[in-house]
């Protein structure tokens, strides 16, 4: 058997809809599958994605399944790590499918610039059904206005990044920084590209390298997920804030405002002027926003739209809080 060149670390808990179609774009990659050695690393599925994952690994046996008994996210990667040999690893999510040159234009970055510590590319996000909801959840997730203006979600040119989705990277860099803290149970990925820079190594982004996330089918789903980022951003303000970045601070900044302002307007009047005109421009973006891309994308329920925009910012603003005063949000592990 060849040596491996790059090892490929799946997290996996409760993906049978999506890990299908999430290996097959791995298998259809320009890149030669018999230099990747793949590592599905599973929290304890309770549906058919053991089964799905078994399927595959007959037939290649580059293909390793593996059991994380702390069912988050960071446990796998560092499992997957912990595990594969190759110089290279990239870690992927079975939610995403990836363009066939995904995994070749990462090696090749990280071939050619030594001193990177990461590498990844556009994050494009489709429906796993195409109802209002799910329609509705897609296009926040491309929206500047609802999740902020990083490159990697709404595009920008080649170049250096702060962050990366999932990320490829040099063995020698994760020796030398650590790995993924298992404390988090979100916002790993925030926690540990701020220590890879914080070590002296950048991350290069490059539009060309390209998934495909398939978003939360309901409203719901993609709220708990707002909710319990927020909580996660929070916690990792707390206990290290060099990690975070000014935009994942605005809802809550804004919240604190909104709440300063209403209690000062109990006594003087500026306070109200104040409040009024911070809640005002904020319906004002909110229905920019939602006109801009209602009318771009063709959508024909902007209410829904604008409503969960307003919701995914309360809930990450109020989840900031929580994480930040050390209230745990409780509930299952997430997903992969």
């Amino acid at each position: 058997m060849l040596q491996p060149e790059v090892a490929i670390i799946i997290p996996t808990l409760n993906e049978e809809v999506h890990l299908a179609q999430c290996l097959d774009s791995v298998l259809q990659q320009c890149f030669p599958f018999q230099l990747i050695e793949l590592f599905i690393i599973d929290g304890g599925s309770a549906d058919r994605t053991l089964a799905i994952a078994r399927e595959f690994a007959v037939h290649y046996p580059n293909i390793h399944i593996l059991h994380n008994a702390r069912r988050i996210q960071a446990a796998a990667f560092n499992i997957g790590v912990a595990r594969s040999s190759a110089p290279y690893l990239i870690r992927l999510d079975a939610h995403s499918i990836y363009a066939p040159d995904y995994i070749e234009r990462c090696v090749k970055h990280l071939k050619e610039k030594p001193k990177l510590g990461a590498v990844g590319g556009r994050w494009l996000f489709e429906c796993s059904e195409y109802t209002p909801a799910s329609r509705t959840v897609q296009l926040l997730n491309q929206s500047r206005f609802a999740l902020g203006g990083a490159s990697f979600r709404v595009g920008g040119h080649e170049g250096y990044s702060d962050t990366v989705p999932y990320g490829a990277f040099h063995r020698h860099v994760l020796q030398t920084i650590g790995g993924m803290r298992e404390d988090l149970r979100r916002s790993e990925d925030t926690e540990f590209f701020a220590r890879i820079r914080h070590a002296g190594y950048r991350v290069w982004f490059d539009p060309k390298i390209r998934a495909t996330y398939i978003v939360r089918p309901t409203i719901g789903a993609s709220n708990r997920q707002m909710l319990g980022n927020g909580v996660s951003i929070g916690k990792l303000f707390r206990t290290n804030p060099s990690s975070v970045a000014l935009r994942h601070m605005v809802p809550f900044t804004c919240l604190c405002v909104a709440l300063v302002l209403s209690v000062l307007s109990i006594f003087f009047l500026w306070p109200r002027v104040a409040l009024f005109t911070l809640v005002g421009l904020y319906l004002l973006a909110n229905v920019a926003e939602t006109v801009r891309m209602s009318i771009q994308h063709r959508f024909a329920y902007p209410w829904l739209l604008s409503c969960h925009f307003f919701t995914v910012h309360s809930l990450y603003a109020v989840g900031t809080l929580m994480g930040i005063l050390g209230i745990p949000l409780g509930g299952k592990a997430r997903r992969g």
